[in-house]
């Protein structure tokens, strides 16, 4: 690996600052119900590897611990995680805004027929970036 912090530092590039954290996404694991060539972490029905619910009482602490106001759920399907609704519930107890990175194929898929209401009950979104909720 070359360093690039003395080549930055003969330039006249402006320093790179990171401001607070707004956003954590999280991958939830790689079990889609789909098969995509395009996909970028190769999601599919048959892979196995799922975020546990150690790590996801991890995820929810540091939302407590945290000013984070937006949880950003990936995955292959987010959704077919067994914790997917723990941690949705969790979040927007905290008032954290939720985005579901859904396929929307998901929720054709057997045991999520009620998925699209969950998310609308819950203030969800698939995709789309909505404003957090109040904390007036």
């Amino acid at each position: 690996m070359h360093a690039t912090l003395p080549r930055l530092e003969t330039t006249g590039f402006p320093a790179i600052r990171r401001k607070r954290l707004d956003t954590l996404q999280v991958n939830l694991g790689y079990k889609c119900n789909q098969t995509c060539v395009h996909c970028h972490v190769n999601a599919g029905p048959t892979r196995t590897e799922m975020m546990g619910r150690e790590t996801i009482s991890d995820v929810i602490a540091f939302l407590k611990a945290s000013q984070v106001k937006i949880l950003d759920l990936t995955g292959g399907a987010p959704e077919l995680n067994s914790h997917f609704r723990g941690l949705v519930l969790a979040a927007r107890n905290l008032g954290v805004h939720v985005m579901d990175r859904c396929n929307l194929t998901i929720l054709e898929q057997p045991g999520q027929q009620d998925l699209a209401q969950f998310l609308a009950a819950n203030a969800s979104s698939g995709r789309t970036r909505l404003p957090p909720p109040s904390t007036a």
